[in-house]
């Protein structure tokens, strides 16, 4: 139970992190949308894969 705790608080600081680099970026307001659509996208891309890696092994290790 304590490495989804960590799994989850990881994938929050991440999400948090990006949203406010993004945000602070001197950009325009669509790019700005594109950025974070594109970053959220490629974070659950790699949450979905490492799930499917970790039912597959059994293992509650997160990799990048």
């Amino acid at each position: 139970m304590k490495a989804k705790h960590i799994l989850i608080s990881m994938i929050g600081a991440a999400a948090v992190g990006v949203l406010v680099g993004t945000l602070f970026a001197p950009d325009k307001g669509s790019e700005t949308r594109k950025k974070i659509k594109d970053s959220t996208d490629d974070l659950v891309n790699k949450v979905k894969k490492g799930l499917q890696r970790n039912k597959a092994t059994g293992d509650m290790e997160v990799t990048g």
